[in-house]
Order: C-alpha cells, then structure tokens, then sequence
C-alpha cells in the first residue's frame, strides 16, 4: 500500500503472535473472554489480564493488583483524574495549593441516592515568607496581597468545601456554579452560583477546625456542620427538630465531596467509617452514613470459589484453576490495601479526638 504523503511503501503490517493454549498464558475465545470478564467483576487487574485475550501467571496479576491499588486504592479518596491540575494530593485524602486562585478536587465517589456524610480537617496554611518561595517572581498579584506579602504579612490561606455535580468548574471554588454549593471560611457563608449568602447561620471556620457535610438526596437538602454540631436555623416542632438546611432545593444529580483551596490552603478529607466529631444536632429522622460506604469493600478470597460457578460448564480446568488463582491473588492485595488504609484511618481520627480530648472509646 502507497503512502498518501510521500509515496513510499509501507511496512506490510505483521500479525500479533497469539501463545497457544498449551503455554502458561493460554489464549481466550470472544465467550470466555466474556464470561471471565464478568466473573472478574470488582478485580481490575485480572480483567484487564482477561480483555487482553491471555491470563497471566498468579505472580504476575499479583504485581499489576499492587500497581493498581497504588493508582487507584479500594477506598473512597480524592481523584487524582478529577482535581484541577494546580493541586496537589498527599496521601490520597489530603489537597493543597491554589496558589494564584480558587481550585477545586472532587472525591471519586459521587451520592445520587440516599444520605451521606463526610468530613473536613482544616489544615494551616503557608506563612508569608514560604508563600513569596513559591510563587513565581513574576505573579501577577492583586495590590492588597502584594503589600501585605512585601510587609511579611500572612494573608491567610482560605478555603470552600462541600458538594458537587462533575460538571462543576475545577478552575474555580465549589459553588461557584449552578453545578455546586459551597460552604465559605469566611463568615462561613453559604455559596451557590456565586452569590454568597451570610445571614443564613453558619459559622466561619479557621485551621484546627473539623467542618462537617451531609446531603439528603430524597430531600434535596445540604447541611454544613462546625465541630460536629450542625448549622443554620432550626425549629422545635412538637418535640421533633426541623430545619437547618443549607440548601433545601437541590438540584436532582450525582454529588461528589468536593474541596477548594486558595493561597496554599490545606484541607484533609474525611470519608469515615470514623470521624472525629460524629454529625449531631441533626433534624428528626435524618440518619446519615458515611461517604465511605459508597465504595465497596474488596470481595473476600472465600467468595471466589463460588465465582468460578458462573464459567460456561465445558471451560478447561486448567483455565479455571489459572482464573481462580489470579482473582485470590489480587483479592489478597486489595484487601490488604483496604486494610492499611483502614488502619491508618483509625489512627488518624483517633490522634485528631486526643488532640482536642473526645473520647476514643469506639475505636479500639
């Protein structure tokens, strides 16, 4: 065949070298392709193994589960894929930056059902002098900023959080637009499509605060909470707690946690299970779970001889046994994953409760 541009021939195309089915990686039909795909549901590695048309040894599905739970590990965290490039991550739950504006990071699970919580630790943010070191010498810098950097004066990091659609603006703060609504440091204004509201009972929040999230799907409520208490205007009606919402019309959608950071702000994301103020102070009948439940947890290695149930009845044992192999190998990885992240959790949320001397009992 003649190329269009030069005319000079190209190189006639080689078929790709298929191993046979006696060799350790055997080769898939389209059907078990299929069929082992679906079997693999929740095991990426191994899937992605299986879409190739091969099955790979156990030792090396081992290593590409530990490749993947690095990426991408079995917990709810901040995503990597949908934060604004002008951010940083730190260990998974931790955002940081915005240096020349608001940015945004979104969580990697996302409520469209159902009610939810999460927290917030506000973190201090960069001093004057280490803010100068990292800005380039050439920032453009609105006057009031550049006089109080140029006086050794820390403007002060700032911070918005709370929830998002994935339509919502990265390059810009969490209720910016019609796609969020955002809860404000300062005064701790309620923010939606820009226009910010004060009066509306909510508190502003500073470093070492722990600001607290729910949303009520079916309600198509928001509620912000400082310290575990929430905010807003309440009502006693006989005898039941109403009101409070922050937004009581939401807009019907998929929300993601979601947190904005500016001046070198820092904020670490709590998905739970535990948290260092549980949510109270909530209207009557409003039970929330945590952020973290939205992300399953890793399929125990028990489950995966009954899984095997589910190939065509005539499929080769040694590709069964080789299946069946690969998923126990990349379910120990995940839940070993699931398990340091969990420990590490505990530990966190119980160091932040001594911290300000709240009880640990329940994480023993």
């Amino acid at each position: 065949m003649a190329s269009a541009s030069n005319g000079a021939t190209s190189p006639v195309p080689q078929k790709k070298r298929r191993l046979s089915p006696t060799q350790d990686t055997p080769v898939l039909s389209p059907t078990l392709i299929h069929a082992a795909s679906q079997v693999a549901a929740g095991f990426p590695a191994t899937q992605a193994a299986i879409a190739t048309g091969t099955l790979p040894s156990k030792e090396q599905i081992k290593v590409a589960s530990m490749a993947k739970v690095k990426e991408l590990p079995p917990i709810v965290h901040l995503s990597k894929t949908d934060t604004a490039p002008q951010l940083k991550i730190e260990n998974y739950l931790t955002v940081k930056g915005g240096m020349r504006g608001y940015r945004t990071s979104r969580a990697t699970h996302g409520v469209n059902s159902g009610d939810y919580y999460y927290e917030c630790w506000i973190m201090p943010g960069p001093t004057a002098d280490e803010i100068k070191d990292i800005l380039p010498s050439n920032a453009r810098l609105a006057p009031k900023l550049k006089e109080q950097l140029q006086n050794g004066k820390n403007p002060g990091a700032h911070s918005r959080i709370g929830w998002s659609m994935r339509l919502g603006d990265l390059q810009a703060p969490v209720g910016y637009d019609k796609w969020s609504y955002g809860y404000r440091d300062i005064s701790g204004s309620r923010v939606h499509k820009s226009r910010r509201e004060d009066g509306w009972g909510g508190e502003p929040y500073k470093p070492g605060d722990v600001v607290g999230f729910a949303i009520a799907s079916e309600l198509h409520k928001i509620y912000f909470f400082r310290n575990g208490v929430a905010m807003g205007q309440f009502i006693i009606s006989r005898g039941k707690r109403e009101g409070g919402a922050a937004f009581d019309d939401i807009a019907e959608g998929v929300y993601y946690p979601a947190i904005s950071v500016f001046l070198g702000g820092g904020v670490r994301a709590n998905f739970g299970p535990h948290f260092v103020y549980n949510p109270r102070k909530l209207p009557h009948g409003l039970k929330v779970k945590p952020v973290s439940e939205l992300c399953e947890r890793p399929k125990p290695v028990a489950e995966i001889a009954d899984r095997m149930k589910d190939l065509p009845k005539k499929t080769d044992e040694t590709f069964v046994k080789s299946l069946e192999e690969a998923l126990k190998a990349e379910a120990e990885v995940r839940i070993e994953s699931y398990e340091q992240h969990y420990r590490q959790h505990v530990e966190d949320v119980k160091r932040e409760r001594e911290a300000r001397n709240l009880s640990t009992g329940d994480l023993m």
